[in-house]
């Protein structure tokens, strides 16, 4: 892609971005994972996340859009954290289980979720939370969480040996709603 070295915009500096890229070959590209909602009934799961589902808001595009405030450390990142969810991901897609998968960093879940409906032409309806704060929930952005559309029957013996996995890998993977509308 293109990379420009003019950092600013209407008289303002820009935040220079930490970006890290990565190119690898898939030994399959009918596996390859896809953004957007595959199809209408699907379970959507979150990986890795921890139990409030998403807490960090520090340096978030929440504070910034609605209260014009850059503050707070950036998300701690566990290395060994992001591995595990990683590789338990990939391997959902080469199983071909995941329907969909979307890493959640900007914006945190609510904007992973409106990506995936967008992309899919396919909208969600996510559980309602009713012990843990929305904010944080839908706007933090924790590192090493993953959204993932499963084509499982979530009260079926596949789903359930699928979070006795992600239990045993030490991953927390709640499901979070289902495709469609």
């Amino acid at each position: 892609g293109n990379v420009s070295l003019y950092n600013e915009t209407n008289g303002q500096g820009i935040l220079p971005p930490p970006t890290i890229g990565g190119v690898g070959l898939l030994p399959d590209w009918s596996q390859m994972a896809r953004i957007g909602f595959a199809a209408p009934g699907q379970p959507i799961l979150l990986f890795g996340a921890p139990p409030a589902r998403g807490s960090h808001l520090g340096q978030s595009a929440y504070l910034r859009a609605l209260f014009g405030r850059n503050e707070g450390p950036a998300p701690a990142v566990n290395l060994d954290h992001e591995k595990k969810a990683g590789q338990f991901v990939l391997g959902l897609i080469r199983a071909g289980i995941a329907t969909a998968v979307h890493d959640l960093s900007d914006g945190g879940l609510a904007l992973g979720l409106a990506e995936m409906a967008i992309k899919g032409g396919i909208g969600a309806n996510v559980n309602q939370l009713n012990d843990i704060d929305p904010i944080p929930t839908f706007f933090g952005e924790d590192q090493g969480r993953y959204l993932v559309t499963v084509n499982l029957d979530p009260q079926g013996e596949e789903m359930q040996a699928l979070w006795k996995h992600a239990e045993e890998t030490g991953l927390f993977a709640p499901w979070i709603g289902v495709t469609g509308g």
